[in-house]
């Protein structure tokens, strides 16, 4: 449900975006909820996760994140 509303009202970049941080927020919330402590590999694999998402954050240009709309060009195909 949480997903239908980020993929109607958000750019496509910034739902993949979002989808990114899943598996992040899932680790947090493992230690309280479940007991489980993470192990070294899994620290370090959510710091470069968001490592990257920083990065595409800070050098995306502007309006990089804006709605856009593609213009598709139409094919004439030959009749048969």
């Amino acid at each position: 449900m949480l997903w239908s509303s980020i993929a109607r009202h958000l750019p496509p970049v910034a739902g993949a975006l979002s989808v990114m941080l899943i598996p992040i927020v899932g680790l947090r919330w493992a230690i309280p909820l479940a007991g489980e402590l993470p192990y070294s590999e899994d620290i370090l694999a959510a710091g470069i996760v968001t490592a990257a998402l920083a990065l595409t954050l800070i050098l995306a240009e502007p309006g990089f994140f804006a709605v856009r709309r593609l213009r598709i060009p139409r094919v004439c195909m030959p009749s048969a």
